[in-house]
């Protein structure tokens, strides 16, 4: 009796850390949301290709993006694990339409869009 009763302390404790990690994994892509992006000016920047990087656990994303004749020509994406999210690779497109970070985030997949983004502003990063 006494080994069935640590065994299921034993679980109970793990299942308490597992609920406090998945709520914090949580809390830190909600904050994804209030992150103001940046401004990026293509035009600024001289011809080239710049990379970037941004991971909010469990997302990791690095692209790059591509200038030419101050227009931004492409963005590749060179790394993107999403974790618990669907894909968001599309919303490169969306970017890349509106020389811009201004654009809708793709749904379903808000948290991967916006650490794509993020990793877009930061290549462009000053």
């Amino acid at each position: 009796m006494k080994k069935l009763l640590v065994v299921l302390g034993i679980i109970c404790v793990a299942v308490v850390i597992f609920i406090i990690g998945i709520n914090r994994i949580n809390h830190q892509l909600d904050q994804l949301k209030d992150i103001e992006l940046a401004q990026i000016q293509p035009s600024s920047y001289p011809d080239g290709a710049y990379e970037g990087f941004y991971q909010a656990f469990p997302i990791t994303v690095r692209v790059r993006v591509t200038i030419a004749e101050g227009v931004i020509t492409s963005i590749e994406i060179l790394e993107h694990q999403n974790g618990k999210g669907e894909a968001a690779e599309p919303i490169v497109d969306q970017v890349i339409a509106a020389q811009s970070l201004e654009v809708d985030t793709i749904a379903g997949a808000t948290y991967s869009s916006m650490v794509i983004l993020l990793a877009i502003s930061d290549a462009l990063s000053d």
